[in-house]
């Protein structure tokens, strides 16, 4: 690993869920989330994992049928990535969320995935 990708993985474990405070709490976690997205899309895989498990433990905090719109629009973006580095991504969000969302948001992941 070079100083570029420690400093990414760094980056990637410290923006999690204790960093809400540090933005305003819970209210602001989808400008947290913007910048995990694009760790998520790295070709590191050290780098990428960390990102997504950092977005679940964000989303392990908030109530996300409140923000279920924009959570929808982190996974399609990931699934629908130039790269299948999103979409590794993508799928290691969906069952994080899946439960948390409304039967027509579950459909729409169900054939994201399929």
């Amino acid at each position: 690993m070079d100083d570029e990708e420690e400093v990414l993985l760094a980056l990637a474990e410290t923006l999690n869920h204790q960093f809400l405070d540090f933005v305003g709490g819970p209210a602001y976690a989808l400008h947290i989330t913007k910048i995990l997205e694009k760790l998520c899309q790295l070709d590191e895989a050290t780098v990428r994992d960390k990102a997504c498990e950092s977005i679940k433990k964000i989303f392990a905090q908030l109530r996300l049928k409140d923000i279920e719109p924009q959570v929808m629009e982190i996974i399609k973006r990931l699934m629908n990535g130039e790269n299948y580095q999103s979409k590794f991504g993508a799928t290691s969000l969906i069952p994080t969320v899946y439960q948390h969302l409304s039967p027509a948001s579950q459909q729409e992941l169900l054939a994201l995935y399929i």
